[in-house]
């Protein structure tokens, strides 16, 4: 038996309507979980910018790059100071952490458990690769921030910063007060660059 609800509301254009309006809220949904998503950040994100902003002449962070091959690498925070450009990430763990710079793997040991994972070290120093491919003669170094409940037994790593020491790191690196020659130009020329590799990973829908 037909159903004639149905059918009437197909002919006189209200289904349309129904599931245009449906269609809508759902997209809209979608749209402020990812906002929600995107724009929750912890205290100590936060206060890590904060101290970006403290210690920089300017600063980019969530830079999209691509890897020369088929994926991309993903830097939280580039930051441009005087003389240099600083490469940052940032990686949020608890517990013991032990590596060195050069090993491959390094371990969390949290609640008597233990886990390997990538060094992330080795990470930084092919997103500074990558953006010394396309601008040149300008010093780029790298760090790494622990935000997390965590310390390292057995010494921490050159270029690891925890928060308790941030902000005397940065004003570490800041060794003049003058910008050195074509820096902003080409600092200018990494922010242009990102932008067009963004274009092209969202382009891709990575």
């Amino acid at each position: 038996m037909p159903n004639r609800d149905f059918d009437q509301l197909i002919s006189n254009g209200s289904f349309f309507w129904m599931a245009l309006g449906i269609s809508a809220s759902v997209v809209v949904v979608v749209a402020l979980i990812w906002f929600v998503i995107k724009t929750r950040r912890s205290p100590e994100d936060r206060m890590v910018e904060q101290c970006v902003k403290d210690n920089c002449i300017d600063y980019a962070r969530n830079i999209i790059l691509s890897d020369g091959l088929y994926g991309y690498y993903f830097i939280d925070y580039v930051i441009l100071q005087p003389d240099k450009i600083i490469v940052v990430g940032m990686e949020h763990l608890d517990g013991y952490i032990f590596g060195s710079e050069q090993v491959e793997e390094w371990a969390q040991v949290l609640n008597k458990q233990s886990k390997n994972f990538p060094n992330p070290l080795l990470f930084i120093d092919m997103y500074i690769q990558t953006i010394q491919s396309f601008i040149s003669g300008v010093d780029i170094v790298g760090r790494l921030i622990f935000t997390g409940d965590c310390s390292f037994p057995k010494g921490v790593p050159a270029g690891v910063m925890s928060l308790e020491n941030l902000n005397g790191e940065f004003k570490k690196l800041k060794t003049v007060d003058s910008p050195a020659d074509n820096l902003r130009e080409k600092w200018n020329i990494l922010l242009d660059v990102a932008q067009q590799q963004k274009q092209q990973f969202i382009k891709e829908g990575k």
